[in-house]
């Protein structure tokens, strides 16, 4: 008998994991549909209103940092040479103020794609963010 409010302190703080997962993923699925929907201004614009002013993208190990501004004109850019572009989450991991995206990248650039003349040629990307 001793054991039946475990039970239930258990499942409410499952419940209540569960639904804040929820309610990070509603923050997040506006970023990944502006990336599988680059070319949409109305996508970029929720991602633009969603994000803070601060928010900045490091894209590669030298540190640099791009302003929300730069980023958004940048992947609208990739809707012109992806524009079957898809990015779709996986997975959704958060542990307090943390949350982990994995998410998986797909599309066939019509020209070079990262230095790789990509014309035509599909990816499939696996990603941990």
């Amino acid at each position: 008998m001793n054991k039946l409010p475990l039970i239930f302190i258990f499942l409410a703080v499952f419940s209540s994991v569960n639904v804040a997962a929820e309610a990070k993923r509603e923050h997040i699925e506006p970023f990944y549909d502006f990336l599988s929907n680059p070319s949409s201004q109305s996508y970029a614009d929720k991602v633009s209103q969603s994000l803070a002013k601060n928010w900045a993208s490091i894209g590669d190990y030298s540190g640099a940092k791009k302003s929300r501004e730069k980023f958004i004109k940048q992947v609208k850019g990739f809707g012109q040479l992806i524009p079957d572009l898809t990015w779709a989450i996986e997975e959704v991991i958060t542990s307090g103020d943390k949350v982990v995206v994995r998410s998986r990248a797909t599309g066939t650039p019509k020209g070079p794609f990262f230095g790789v003349d990509g014309k035509g040629k599909s990816f499939d990307i696996a990603i941990l963010k």
